[in-house]
């Protein structure tokens, strides 16, 4: 039951029933948002979001690269450990250079190793004791050649 439809300062007054009888309720006539209202929001939600998949692209790149990079120095060092074993086995390292196909996170990667013999340094002689080892990974990130290298010294016969 209505008692009245009139406009009162832009609100339609409605009755509402409640346990104890009828109790006038005020609705808001011209309540909500208009759709310019609505789309700029939807713009401004959009920009954020675009920031925010923009920065989880950026970290999660981040994270291969750093990822790639850790696997080449274990890899590097699983290989330096073969070779000092292989200086022990053999009793002593020669001079050599090779390189061979690797797999770095199934990317294809070139493991090189040069052994010489160290320069001589003024004043000591450590030439016929040690050899310069030097060894190194390198693999293609998104067209970007990069790579990791291990240079180290090791006795020639131990």
């Amino acid at each position: 039951m209505i008692l009245s439809i009139g406009r009162s300062k832009g609100r339609l007054p409605l009755i509402k029933p409640t346990l104890f009888g009828f109790t006038p309720l005020e609705i808001p006539f011209l309540t909500g948002f208009t759709l310019t209202e609505l789309l700029l929001s939807l713009v401004i939600l959009s920009f954020g979001l675009v920031a925010i998949i923009g920065s989880y692209l950026t970290a999660t790149n981040a994270l291969n690269a750093s990822q790639n990079r850790l696997r080449a120095v274990e890899l590097l060092q699983k290989k330096f450990a073969l070779l000092k074993q292989k200086v022990i086995e053999q009793n002593g390292l020669d001079a050599v250079t090779f390189s061979e196909p690797a797999v770095l996170n199934n990317r294809p990667a070139v493991y090189s190793e040069e052994t010489s013999a160290l320069n001589n340094s003024p004043g000591l002689d450590l030439s016929q004791e040690l050899n310069l080892v030097k060894l190194s990974l390198a693999w293609k990130e998104r067209n970007i050649d990069k790579d990791v290298s291990i240079l180290t010294y090791l006795e020639k016969r131990p």
